[in-house]
């Protein structure tokens, strides 16, 4: 039969069919090599932790604060005149859906000297929480840094270490352990944000934020049937393997 094409058909159509049983092979095994079944990943609800760290400063009389008392702290705070910082911490959880979120907390004093030591100190006794909806507070704190006891305990350690740093770092961490829970779906709860300054014996100043945001997604997995687009047109995978596959064949047998 072949015989009988090439001494009857031109080379030119004979080239023309060839090539054509080329692509269609080619696009038989492109449809064939397609899964039929796609998996892919779709968000279900997003949580969004806002966490707000604010400070206060109690000062004594004197020539910057002549009536001493509390003051809002900015800028420099100077550990010579002031006595305590308070600070307030809070952390709310905001959802696009209805959530569940329970577990519990505590804030932590962490006083660092760079490269030789690290001390956690409880500010506060742990507290839980529980939070239906799509609003709540997951922590709301308020905790008081006595300075002279900070640095009584540095003076402590540098004296029996005999070593020391120019500058140490304080920061107030919470410890969060707890779930998120949405349409049978859990996360873990955890705060990873913290409010931090460096001290020095004659200044203290705050070291990056203080307003934090962590973003928790549901997702789920769904599975989705391929589809072969041709020509501008989109077929079901399986309608496109069978004609694809026909064809090709179908011009095979004619070729031989």
């Amino acid at each position: 039969m072949g015989k009988h094409i090439k001494r009857k058909s031109r080379p030119g159509v004979l080239i023309f069919v060839f090539m054509l049983w080329v692509v269609l092979a080619i696009l038989t095994v492109q449809v064939w090599r397609t899964p039929l079944v796609e998996e892919e990943t779709v968000k279900e609800n997003s949580v969004i932790l806002l966490s707000n760290y604010d400070y206060v400063a109690e000062v004594e009389p004197c020539t910057l604060y002549p009536e001493g008392g509390v003051q809002k702290a900015s800028g420099v705070i100077f550990p010579l005149i002031t006595e305590k910082l308070t600070v307030s911490v809070e952390t709310k959880l905001s959802a696009e859906k209805p959530v569940s979120a329970q577990g519990s907390y505590r804030l932590i004093l962490q006083l660092t000297a760079e490269d030789l030591w690290t001390k956690d100190f409880p500010l506060a006794a742990e507290k839980s929480f529980i939070v239906q909806g799509q609003s709540g507070n997951i922590i709301k704190e308020e905790v008081v840094l006595d300075l002279e006891e900070i640095k009584e305990f540095i003076a402590q350690v540098e004296k029996e270490t005999d070593n020391s740093r120019r500058t140490y770092f304080i920061a107030v961490k919470p410890e969060l352990v707890g779930t998120l829970v949405y349409n049978q779906q859990m996360l873990p709860l955890q705060e990873e944000n913290f409010l931090q300054f460096s001290y020095e014996p004659k200044e203290i100043k705050l070291e990056g934020e203080q307003d934090f945001f962590t973003d928790l997604t549901f997702e789920k997995k769904i599975k989705k049937q391929q589809s072969f687009v041709f020509a501008g047109k989109s077929f079901s995978l399986v309608k496109a393997r069978r004609l694809f596959t026909g064809l090709a064949l179908l011009f095979l047998v004619w070729w031989v």
